[in-house]
């Protein structure tokens, strides 16, 4: 949702061109517009296969995405195979849960995790119960000395 982009471009400082190789309907790029970020959107539905590219866009330092979740890990590591500037991932707080996920967290240079107090529908016509919470995974490109920051709820 468009809050939860504003709620993150708020929090990081993204620059340059945003790229959202999951755009759908193109929330992302159209919420970095109107913040004054230049943005791109791209998806398999259109034809463009984020995992299968051979390289990054021209000018792309940004990637904030909403991944599928079965193939998340997948759209993080090639972000970083990219070497993008900045990498951000709306994923449900579960994809931290698993020996798989383990492992790759001890792999990626994981920056923060910026954690929703509200929690989200699946799907616009769908009812409370299902609701769930989500998180932005923030990757940076050179693995940090520190350990992650997890931001608490209230970082809206």
């Amino acid at each position: 949702p468009e809050w939860a982009v504003a709620a993150l471009l708020r929090h990081e400082k993204v620059r340059g061109l945003v790229w959202d190789p999951a755009c759908g309907t193109g929330t992302i790029p159209r919420v970095c517009e109107r913040r004054g970020l230049p943005a791109i959107g791209s998806d398999l539905a259109t034809g463009t296969d984020f995992l299968g590219e051979g390289r990054r866009r021209r000018g792309v330092r940004s990637i904030v995405c909403n991944p599928p979740f079965k193939h998340a890990r997948a759209f993080i590591e090639r972000a970083l195979e990219l070497k993008v500037e900045f990498a951000a991932f709306l994923l449900r707080l579960a994809f931290l849960e698993g020996q798989e996920r383990r492992a790759m967290l001890g792999r990626t240079p994981l920056a923060r995790v910026l954690v929703f107090s509200k929690r989200f529908l699946r799907a616009a016509r769908q009812s409370v119960d299902a609701l769930q919470h989500r998180i932005f995974f923030i990757a940076a490109p050179v693995r940090a000395r520190n350990a992650p920051q997890f931001v608490g709820a209230d970082f809206l």
